[in-house]
C-alpha cells in the first residue's frame, strides 16, 4: 500500500488515468410525474437515451447519484431531453454541478437543443463519493442521460509514488496524484513538472505503493534529491518508500525497505516577503470562526464567531448570508458586526457589503463566515473587497458552500477555509498599518552647466562662464558645493604621464563633501595610464 494520513485523514491520491465514473443510488428532489421518485431518477444512468427524468417546477430542483468509488472528477456531460417543445429544453440553463457538496461547473446560458450534449470540465478536480445537478433557475430540471469522467481514487493508494502537496500556512492539500513509474513511461515527466512547479515552502509528501523503480529517470531522482531525499538514489524494484520534505529546504524525513510506517508533526510556516508597509504588533486575540453552508445539511447550516472564547456571532443569532465581524486593529475592539444575505435576488446586499468594508481603514481586522448560502448573488465587486485582502476561495465560492475568513485590510495577510464545513482560528496580534514616505528634497534654483572634451580642448561652462582657466592634458575636474554650485576646487590629473595621478584623483574626489556636484573633463590621452 502506499498510504497518506493528515492528521489523522487519508488523503487519497488519484489514479493517473481519467476513466468513466459508474454510478448507483440516483435520487431526485420531486418527481413531475406520478410514481417512485429514485425510480425515475435512475432513468439518466440507465443508458437508454429515449428516457429522461422530470422534475417539478421551482428553484432548487436537483438530482443526485452516487459513485460506486472515490473519484476526483474533471469533466461531466449531460444530455438534453429528446422531446418536447424549445421551451422545455431550455431546463439545464446555468444548472449548477457539485460533486460532495463542493462546485464543479455550470452549465451554459442557452441549452435549447433537443437531444443535445453539454460538456463542462470543472473548474478544478473536485474529489467525492457522490454528485448533483441543481437547478438554479425557476424551471423543471430534466435531461436523458450523465456521464461523468475522473481520477479513481484508491482507498491504498496506486501503483507507483503517491504524492500528496500541501500548503505550508495552512496544510490545505494542493495536490494529491499518483503517478505510474512501472508502467507509464511518461509518469516520470508528469511527476518531475508536477513537484518543480510547487511553491518553494510547499510541503511534499510521497508513498510508493508496489513498484516505482522501472522507468525511474534521473530527473525524478533529481527532484527529489533537491528536496533532501538521499533513499531515492538507490531505491530499489518493489520496495517500499517513505518520504516528508519541503519544497526549497534540504531537511527532509525519509524510510526505504519492505513495509514503512512513520510520521512528524509539523507546524503551521507562513513565509514573509518585504512589503511597502510594516506592522506594529502588540498583545492580541483568539479569534475562531465556523461555518456550514446548505451542502452540509439544513438543520447543520449555522456560522459563528468567537473572539477571545466570546460569541460575537452565535449560531443562534447568525443568519443565512455572509455574517462580518469588523475589529479595530489597535485594540480589536468591534465597530462591526452585521450579516450580508448575498444569497437573495432581490437585495443589492452585495454593493451594501462593498460599501461597508471600503469605508473601514486601513488595518481593520475583517472576519466572515457564511450560513445557508453566500454566493448564489455575490458580486465581483464584493470578492475583490476579500481578494485585496488575499483570499483566494472567494473567487470560487460555490453556491451552499461554507467559508471562513480572517483577514486585515490594507495587508495580505488572512486565514480562510471552504468546503461543505469549516472550522479553523488564530491568535492575531493588534496591528497598526504604517505606510513609509519617500523623502523628496524640494530643489530651488540652480546652474547650467556644460562640458566639453576633445583631444586639443577642455572646457566646463557654468552659466555660460568658462570656470576651467588653465585646461591641460590629462582630467580636469571641478568640484562645485551641492547648495549653492559654489566652486570648492579646481584640480589637473596628469593621467596620461603620471602613474599616481589616477589614485590621487579618486582619493579627492572621496574627500569632497556627500552632494557635491563633479564635473570632470579629459584633454587628450587621459586614459592612457589609468
Amino acid at each position: 500500500m502506499g498510504k497518506i494520513l493528515i492528521n489523522g485523514k487519508h488523503i487519497l491520491t488519484t489514479a493517473e488515468f481519467e476513466t468513466k465514473v459508474e454510478m448507483k443510488g440516483a435520487t431526485m428532489s420531486s418527481n413531475y410525474r406520478k410514481g417512485d421518485k429514485d425510480k425515475a431518477a435512475a432513468l439518466a444512468i440507465d443508458g437508454d437515451q429515449t428516457t429522461y427524468f422530470h422534475t417539478k417546477c421551482g428553484a432548487d430542483e436537483w438530482w443526485s447519484a452516487q459513485f460506486n468509488e472515490r473519484f476526483m472528477v474533471t469533466e461531466v456531460k449531460i444530455q438534453n431531453r429528446l422531446a418536447g417543445a424549445e421551451s422545455s429544453n431550455r431546463g439545464l440553463q446555468k444548472a449548477e454541478i457539485t460533486v460532495e457538496g463542493q462546485f464543479c461547473a455550470n452549465l451554459p446560458e442557452n441549452t435549447p437543443g433537443v437531444g443535445e450534449w453539454y460538456t463542462v470540465k470543472c473548474e478544478r478536480p473536485v474529489g467525492g463519493t457522490n454528485i448533483m445537478v441543481r437547478n438554479t433557475l425557476k424551471k423543471c430540471l430534466h435531461f436523458t442521460s450523465i456521464e461523468v469522467k475522473g481520477f479513481r481514487m484508491d482507498n491504498d493508494g496506486n501503483r507507483g509514488v503517491n504524492l500528496v502537496a500541501i500548503s505550508a500556512s495552512d496544510h490545505t492539500v494542493l495536490l494529491a496524484k499518483s503517478y505510474d513509474l512501472a508502467g507509464n513511461n511518461k509518469a516520470d515527466e508528469a511527476l518531475v513538472r508536477d513537484v518543480r512547479g510547487l511553491r518553494r515552502g510547499t510541503i511534499v509528501l510521497a508513498a510508493v505503493r508496489g513498484d516505482a523503480k522501472a522507468n525511474k529517470s534521473k530527473e525524478v531522482m533529481d527532484t527529489f534529491a533537491e528536496l533532501g531525499s538521499k533513499e531515492i538514489l538507490s531505491l530499489g524494484e518493489k520496495e517500499g518508500w517513505g518520504f516528508i520534505g519541503v519544497r526549497g529546504q534540504t531537511n527532509a524525513i525519509e524510510k526505504r525497505g519492505g513495509y514503512n510506517e512513520f510520521g512528524v508533526v509539523l507546524g503551521y510556516a507562513k513565509r514573509t516577503r518585504r512589503t511597502r508597509t510594516r506592522e506594529e504588533s502588540q498583545a492580541g486575540s483568539s479569534i475562531e470562526v465556523f461555518s456550514a453552508g446548505y451542502a452540509a445539511g439544513k438543520e447543520n447550516s449555522y456560522a459563528e464567531i468567537r473572539i477571545n472564547g466570546d460569541d460575537v456571532v452565535s449560531r443562534k443569532n447568525s443568519k443565512r448570508g455572509i455574517n462580518v465581524v469588523a475589529l479595530n486593529g489597535a485594540d480589536h475592539k468591534i465597530i462591526l458586526n452585521g450579516v450580508y444575505n448575498t444569497s437573495n435576488r432581490k437585495k443589492n446586499e452585495s454593493d451594501r457589503l462593498v460599501k461597508d468594508l471600503s469605508s473601514l481603514p486601513e488595518g481593520t481586522v475583517i472576519i466572515a463566515a457564511v450560513r445557508d448560502d453566500g454566493a448564489r448573488n455575490l458580486k465581483h465587486s464584493a470578492k475583490k473587497v476579500f481578494m485585496a485582502m488575499g483570499s483566494q476561495d472567494i473567487k470560487k465560492l460555490g453556491y451552499k458552500q461554507s467559508w471562513g475568513f480572517i483577514g486585515v485590510k490594507g495587508l495580505k495577510r488572512y486565514v480562510e477555509q471552504s468546503g461543505v464545513t469549516t472550522e479553523f482560528g488564530t491568535v492575531l496580534s493588534y496591528t497598526k498599518v504604517v505606510k513609509k514616505e519617500r523623502k523628496v528634497e524640494k530643489v530651488e534654483g540652480g546652474s547650467k552647466i556644460q562640458a566639453l572634451s576633445s583631444g586639443s580642448e577642455a572646457r566646463i561652462l557654468i552659466n555660460n562662464i568658462d570656470v576651467l582657466k588653465d585646461p591641460k592634458p590629462g582630467f580636469n575636474v571641478i568640484v562645485l558645493a551641492g547648495a549653492n554650485h559654489e566652486i570648492i576646487f579646481t584640480k589637473h590629473y596628469d593621467t596620461a604621464g603620471n602613474t599616481a595621478a589616477a589614485q590621487q584623483m579618486v582619493e579627492d574626489e572621496a574627500t569632497a563633501p556627500i552632494g557635491s556636484v563633479i564635473i570632470a573633463v579629459m584633454m587628450g590621452d587621459g586614459a592612457k595610464l589609468l
